[in-house]
């Protein structure tokens, strides 16, 4: 199972994390694949100016400035 980490730090946050990953349930739902992903939303990484992050795993792809579009 792939994780998904989405940074809920207070930067992140106010960069509009929370809207990408509601849109981000949605689409994996939508394209039946929700049950193969974990969303986790984690605390800072430490890239406030970069944010929404996003990290996927096990690849260690690294997602900054990540939109709900």
């Amino acid at each position: 199972m792939k994780r998904i980490l989405l940074c809920t730090g207070t930067g992140c946050v106010s960069s509009g994390s929370r809207k990408v990953t509601a849109k981000l349930k949605e689409e994996l739902e939508k394209r039946g694949v929700l049950n193969d992903f974990r969303i986790v939303n984690t605390g800072c990484h430490g890239f406030c100016e970069q944010g929404p992050i996003m990290i996927v795993e096990p690849e260690g792809v690294f997602y900054c400035r990540v939109a709900e579009e």
